[in-house]
Order: structure tokens, then C-alpha cells, then sequence
């Protein structure tokens, strides 16, 4: 495809930026957990075991979401499903700000959070690479790489400065407006 904007650029770049930034938060948002296991230990009293259950179902459920996301891809398109996945990880982050009860951790924290973060993970990269670039297709799913490794290593000390000065709830509500803000 060759589509290009008023300007006559190519808009496909326009397409790699918003998808940079949507796995820059995904990314971010799916290695919060790691940092954030021993402040809500703290203010819960919850077991670090139960809360690397949550972590361990997200996971799980951010592997399982691949498929998913191809299978919605081809369904309703890329933008579709990365819209749906951010709305996801946004609500996921304000509930889980608000839980209160172990069971809630596991669905907000654990299954929507990772099947929110799925959504919006490789598949999506791979998905806008394919129907946007042909000559520097292995360049942009570099970049695409890039952006998720980048992700877990811009969120991770941000969240811990974050947790420390307005606390783990503070620390998803500010995760929370980044995957609203990029909707």
C-alpha cells in the first residue's frame, strides 16, 4: 500500500509511531507487576504468593491472547483491536487501584491486565508491519521490537519512583491515563 497524507508523505509512519507508543505502555503496564509486589504486599497484607498468582495469570493469559489478536485482527482490523486492548489495560489499571479483596486482584491485576497487554503485544506489530510495509517491513518489526523492550525499561523505574511518591494505586492510575490518553 502506498498511502500517503496531504503533505505526500508516507502515512505509514504515522502508523508506527501510534503503535510504538501503544507498546511502549503495553510493555510497561505488563512489567508493573514486578515492581509492584512488595508495596501492595505492604499496604494488603496480601501474600506474596497470591500476588504472583495474579502475575502468573496474567501472563498466561497475555500468551494466550496472541492468537486472539490475530484471529480480531483479521476479523475487525488492527486499529479495532489495539483500541480495544488499551481500553482494557486502562480500565484494568483504575480497578485495580480500587481493589480491595484478593479475587480482584487476580481478574483486574491477573486476566484482564494480560489478556489487555496480549491484545496490544507482538501480534499487533506484526499485524501493522504486514499491512503497511513491504521494502522495510524488517525495519519496522525491529522498531516494534525495540518498543517493547524499550517499554519495560522506561515504566520500570518510572513506576518505582512513581510508587514512592504517590504510592502502587497512584503509580496504576497514572499507567491508567497513559493507555487512556494514546485512545
Amino acid at each position: 500500500m502506498r498511502a500517503t497524507g496531504e503533505s505526500g508523505r508516507f502515512y505509514g509512519w504515522v502508523v508506527v509511531a501510534v503503535t510504538v507508543a501503544a507498546l511502549l505502555v503495553s510493555a510497561g503496564i505488563r512489567a508493573a507487576p514486578g515492581v509492584l509486589i512488595v508495596p501492595l504486599n505492604l499496604d494488603t497484607g496480601w501474600s506474596r504468593g497470591l500476588i504472583a498468582t495474579a502475575v502468573s495469570v496474567g501472563l498466561l493469559l497475555f500468551g494466550f491472547a496472541g492468537p486472539l489478536a490475530g484471529w480480531l485482527v483479521d476479523r475487525v482490523g488492527p486499529r479495532a483491536v489495539m483500541l480495544a486492548g488499551l481500553a482494557l489495560m486502562a480500565a484494568s489499571m483504575v480497578a485495580s487501584a480500587l481493589m480491595r479483596a484478593p479475587w480482584q486482584m487476580l481478574v483486574f491485576w491477573g486476566a484482564v491486565s494480560g489478556l489487555a497487554t496480549g491484545l496490544v503485544g507482538a501480534v499487533m506489530g506484526t499485524a501493522v508491519a504486514n499491512r503497511w510495509f513491504y521494502a522495510r517491513r524488517g525495519l519496522v518489526l525491529g522498531i516494534f521490537g525495540a518498543a517493547t523492550s524499550a517499554g519495560q525499561l522506561i515504566f520500570l523505574p518510572g513506576i518505582v519512583g512513581m510508587t514512592g511518591l504517590i504510592g502502587w494505586r497512584g503509580a496504576s492510575y497514572v499507567l491508567a491515563a497513559l493507555a487512556a490518553a494514546l485512545i
